[in-house]
Order: structure tokens, then C-alpha cells, then sequence
């Protein structure tokens, strides 16, 4: 069925009635021809054909398919056969072309409601709404399966600058090779930091429930930074309250990621000093344990109009720092892993003394 003969279905019964569709610039869709023989002015500007259309431009040039009809009423019309009648209708848009309505003035029905209804507006937005959804998600998912491609051969490329340090002696090409380590290291957090993110923005994120020791997950982390600690001669202490429990329950993996990228983002505005990671027990219950991580460095600190945004993503505290310090996801990351599991993240920071990140989390306890 065509889109003018739907129309004319909308007004049922209707009176007779001419349903003319046109573009915005005024060049003729389809009609019934009720009243009027459009077809011969297929090539014609409707402006001039009609010329009451004038009166309506702007209105037709703005119009959505959501905007309400306008009325339009004692249109004065010469039929083909000369006679002339006085005649009413509606202009509105449906599926991106301009209708006009044209019905005699004593036969004139009201619009139909239905189509531009609340609950039809609500429909339209719904759609549209998961249509960008849809599409985010594809995006996302895409870059995903990118990203991931890209992991592996970077990650031989880190596996063999560590296993060239046992090949190249000379003092030159150890420097260099310092160098192409650091580099490929960085580019490996960044680019798990892209797939992390585009993981959390194509998927609902789940939370694993097993029990795990903290302290073990903590000092795996603090080992992992080892050569970077080293190299910038910044010592990393792990201070763990005698109170943590020996087994919690929770999700690891999601541990290691948010104490990973605090760790990660105090050594790169930290060059001298030291980094301090504090574990402390909150409130003990008989099946639930609260956990305070906080890392605390001797860094450049934040500036205090910088705090509320330091945890958006892409966005970076000392914007001319964002080429050496990378793209800015992991403080977005552990917001989002934190609060996704009902914790809470808090920042205080000093600038040209420090910053010290807080974070809150729940960890059951086991039964037995």
C-alpha cells in the first residue's frame, strides 16, 4: 500500500479527500489527484502551484515526523474545471515526505489522533533509542574484535624486548633497548586499557563470585611493577591491616584491574618519592567484610578544578602531559568497575605534593 493511500486510510471513514506527498523543496511525491491532476505538475514547484504552500515554508522545512499537524483551514483552490472551492486540511510529515491534506470545508474530519499520539511519540523515541543503541553496540564491538587482533603480536613484541636483554650487552644498546621496552609496555597498558573499555561499553558487565586472598592478589599486582619501579627509582610499599581476612568472596580479576590502573596512574605523575598502597578493613560482619585501597603518591598532584573530571574518559588532568602519559581510560575503568559493584571511589590531592585515591568495596565471607 502506498504511503498516500495509508494516509487516506488514517481518515476512516473518510470524506473525499486529495493526500498530496512532496518533498521539502516543493517537487511532487505521489497523489490520489481527488480534486486536483498533479501529475502534470510533476516538474513544477508546488510553491507555485499551490501558491498557499508559500505561507508554510518554513513550518514544512522544519518539520518532523513527531512535529504535530498544522491546520489549515479556507484554502481557496481552482479546480481543473474551473470552478473554485473553498477547502481545509493538514500539513504534517511521515517517513521523511511533506503531506498535504485537502477535503471540501463542510466535510472537514479532525486529524487522527492515533499517529501522533503520546504513546506513539514514546514508541518513535524507544526506537530510535535502541536504534542508537544497536548501533553503539556494533561499533564498540567492532573496535573490540580490532583491538583484541592487535593484542597478540604486541604482546610477543613485550615478550621479546625482555628476552633481548640477555643477548645485548653493550652499554648503547641496553639504553636502547630500556627505551623500546618502556615503549612497548606503555603501548601494552593502553591497548588493555581500549580493550577493557570497548569490553565494557558492547556488554553487560558481570562480576564473578569465588573466594580469592586479597593480600595474594595485591602483591601479585605490586611484583608486576617491579621494572617500572625500578627504573624510576620510585619504591611501591604494600601496607595490608593484620584485620583482612585470609579468604573473601568476590571477583579477582576485577580487583587486580581497578588496584592495576590506580598503581598505574600514580607512577606516571610520580617522579620522585615513593607510592604507598594501604588495605584496610572498614566494618567485619559475620558474612561481609568492607575494604578501603588506597594509593597514595608523592606526585605532581591534581589541581582542584581538575578533581570532577579526572575520572571522565579520554580526559587527562594535565592535558600537555597526554601524549608520554597515555589516553586516559584507567581512572574511567575503575570508576565504572567500582561502582558497578556498589563500592565507591574518592580522590584528595595536593598540587606539587601528591595525590591519594580511596577505594571503597564489599566482599562476602565464606560460610564455612
Amino acid at each position: 500500500m502506498s504511503l498516500v493511500d495509508r494516509i487516506k486510510k488514517e481518515f476512516d471513514p473518510h470524506p473525499p479527500l486529495q493526500v498530496i506527498a512532496f518533498t521539502p523543496n516543493g517537487f511532487l511525491v505521489e497523489s490520489c489527484n481527488t480534486f486536483l491532476d498533479m501529475e502534470k505538475h510533476r516538474n513544477d514547484s508546488l510553491y507555485k502551484v499551490l501558491p498557499f504552500l508559500e505561507d508554510h515554508r518554513r513550518f514544512i522545512l522544519n518539520l518532523s515526523d513527531r512535529t504535530a499537524a498544522r491546520e489549515l483551514n479556507h484554502q481557496s483552490l481552482s479546480l481543473d474545471d474551473g470552478s473554485i472551492i473553498e477547502m481545509s486540511g493538514y500539513l504534517f510529515k511521515r517517513e521523511g515526505f511533506i503531506l498535504l491534506t485537502l477535503m471540501p470545508d463542510e466535510q472537514k474530519k479532525p486529524f487522527p489522533a492515533e499517529p501522533f499520539s503520546h504513546n506513539n511519540e514514546v514508541a518513535l523515541l524507544k526506537a530510535e533509542l535502541e536504534k542508537l543503541k544497536t548501533s553503539r553496540h556494533l561499533k564498540a564491538e567492532y573496535f573490540y574484535k580490532i583491538a583484541h587482533d592487535i593484542k597478540l603480536p604486541l604482546t610477543e613484541i613485550v615478550g621479546t624486548t625482555y628476552m633481548l636483554q640477555n643477548y645485548i650487552h653493550n652499554e648503547k644498546g641496553q639504553e636502547y633497548l630500556k627505551v623500546l621496552t618502556q615503549s612497548a609496555l606503555t603501548l601494552d597498558k593502553m591497548l588493555k586499557d581500549l580493550l577493557e573499555f570497548s569490553r565494557m561499553e558492547s556488554t553487560d558487565i558481570s562480576f564473578e563470585k569465588k573466594p580469592f586472598s586479597i593480600e595474594e592478589v595485591l602483591w601479585l599486582v605490586v611484583r608486576a611493577y617491579d621494572y617500572t619501579s625500578d627504573q624510576k627509582n620510585i619504591p611501591l610499599y604494600l601496607r595490608i591491616d593484620r584485620r583482612i581476612p585470609p579468604i573473601v568472596i568476590g571477583d579477582p580479576e576485577r580487583l587486580t584491574q581497578i588496584v592495576y590502573n590506580l598503581i598505574d596512574n600514580a607512577m606516571k605523575f610520580t617522579d620522585k618519592g615513593n607510592i604507598e598502597i594501604w588495605v584496610n578493613v572498614t566494618h567485619l560482619l559475620d558474612a561481609s567484610c568492607g575494604v578501603e585501597f588506597s594509593v597514595t603518591d608523592t606526585g605532581i598532584g591534581i589541581p582542584a578544578d581538575k578533581i570532577d573530571s579526572i575520572f571522565e574518559a579520554y580526559h587527562q588532568a594535565n592535558e600537555a602531559e597526554h601524549h608520554k602519559k597515555g589516553i586516559g581510560l584507567g581512572l574511567s575503568i575503575v570508576k565504572q568497575l567500582v561502582e558497578l559493584q556498589g563500592g565507591s571511589v574518592y580522590v584528595n590531592s595536593q598540587v606539587g605534593e601528591g595525590t591519594v585515591f580511596r577505594v571503597k568495596l564489599e566482599f562476602l565471607l565464606p560460610t564455612e
